[in-house]
Order: structure tokens, then C-alpha cells, then sequence
């Protein structure tokens, strides 16, 4: 290597998790670049320890979805189940980091279970952007269809009128 080349000594001084570097990187180095020193003398570097991934675990049984988790070494958080239209009750419907994420090992992922099909209530999303209502009305398990409409005295992309009405149970 470089460091052997110019008569110098090279020394592991440990690893540091990272989550955008890859392993065995050099994240720092004992001498700065560029400086003088004389033959011989010992360089430390500390390397990168790459943080793995979490799994996608998305339509997964909860038991499913926690030994996966537990398997790739993190914690399954399992938030209060909420309704949705088409994933069956006690399957995950979502995660939190999203399946391929670097994380540290131990650390949790928040799961979202569905608990079936219900009366699910609308929620009141009358001014807000389209990205925000799809949002809030996706995070109830409801599906979105928009239909478009050009108004001049109004912004853009906001939502005028919900079908069914806020409030009412679908």
C-alpha cells in the first residue's frame, strides 16, 4: 500500500459504523495528509464498518416480520393497528425505516399492522395539497382517485371536495 511505499507504518486503530461509507474505507487517519514525517513512523487509520440494511418486511405477519427483524439484528416495534381496505388483518402494511435503509444493528423498526377491512372514517383534508390528503387519507388504509378540476380563483393542487364527505364511515 501507499503507506508501506513511503516507508511509513500502518496500524488499524479500530472501526467506526457508517451509513454512507463502505467497509474497510478509511474514515480518518492519525497524520494529516501532506504533512512531514520521518521514516518509519506509524500512521493509525480507523476504518468504516458498513451499517446493514433492514429487510423489507412489508406483508409479512407480525411473528413473520419480528423474526426477520430479529434475524438481521433489530427490534420490531409494532404500532396500534389500524384498518385497510385490502391487506389482510395482521399483516405489516408498512415500515419505518423503509426496507433498505442503513440502520444500526438493535434498533427498531415500527411496524404498521393492518387490523381488516372496517367503517373507516374520512378524514377532513379540504385545503390541503394533494401529496398531504393523499397521504393522510392512504395512512386511514383508504384508496385515493382524484379527479381534477380547473378553477381560476383557486390554488393549485388542493383539495376542494372529498367523496364521501369528512367524517363519514366507508
Amino acid at each position: 500500500n501507499n503507506l508501506n511505499n513511503q516507508g511509513l507504518v500502518l496500524m488499524i486503530g479500530g472501526r467506526e459504523p457508517s451509513a454512507t461509507l463502505a467497509d474497510n474505507t478509511v474514515v480518518r487517519q492519525s497524520v494529516p495528509a501532506g504533512q512531514s514525517v520521518s521514516k518509519g513512523q506509524a500512521v493509525t487509520v480507523t476504518l468504516a464498518k458498513a451499517l446493514p440494511k433492514v429487510p423489507s418486511v412489508t406483508g409479512k405477519t407480525v411473528a413473520q416480520a419480528t423474526a426477520a427483524l430479529l434475524e438481521a439484528g433489530y427490534k420490531a416495534e409494532p404500532a396500534e393497528p389500524i384498518h385497510h381496505d385490502t391487506i389482510p388483518e395482521g399483516q405489516v402494511i408498512s415500515q419505518t425505516p423503509e426496507p433498505g435503509t442503513a440502520l444500526a444493528e438493535a434498533k427498531s423498526v415500527q411496524l404498521t399492522v393492518s387490523k381488516g377491512a372496517g367503517n373507516l372514517e374520512v378524514p377532513k383534508v379540504i385545503g390541503l395539497t394533494y401529496s398531504k390528503a393523499k397521504t393522510a387519507l392512504e395512512d386511514k388504509g383508504l384508496k385515493v382517485k382524484v379527479r381534477w378540476v380547473n378553477l381560476a380563483e383557486t390554488s393549485s393542487n388542493v383539495v376542494l371536495r372529498p367523496t364521501p364527505e369528512p367524517g363519514s364511515k366507508t
